[in-house]
């Protein structure tokens, strides 16, 4: 059931709490334009990750987010934990958690019109 990708974050769950409901919570508390940004960067095919200054991110990719404001939000996800932050050289962009990157597509097939 776990190599189906629907069901995944429906079926990890830790002390009665799911994945999807884990991951929910945090994106509840983001601020609206950093929701925003998060809805968006889940329909971006990015493997090398997420930067103020790459596709998905910037404004003129239908973000929502401010120009200017990008690194700010991409901060703020990080901070909640719905994206991993940069790593140094070898990994100088902002990244998904597999498990994140499911909620984040799911919220893009939903939320972004």
């Amino acid at each position: 059931m776990l190599a189906d990708e629907r069901h995944r974050l429906d079926e990890l769950v830790c002390d009665g709490l799911s994945v999807r409901d884990s991951i929910a919570l945090s994106y509840r508390e983001l601020p609206p334009e950093a929701a925003r940004l998060f809805d968006r960067l889940g329909l971006v095919e990015q493997p090398a990750g997420f930067g103020p200054d790459l596709p998905g991110v910037r404004q003129d990719d239908r973000t929502g987010a401010r120009p200017g404001n990008a690194a700010e939000l991409l901060r703020q996800l990080a901070h909640a934990q719905l994206l991993r932050p940069p790593g140094g050289p070898s990994r100088p962009h902002y990244r998904f958690h597999e498990l994140v990157r499911l909620f984040a597509r799911e919220r893009a097939a939903t939320a972004v019109r």
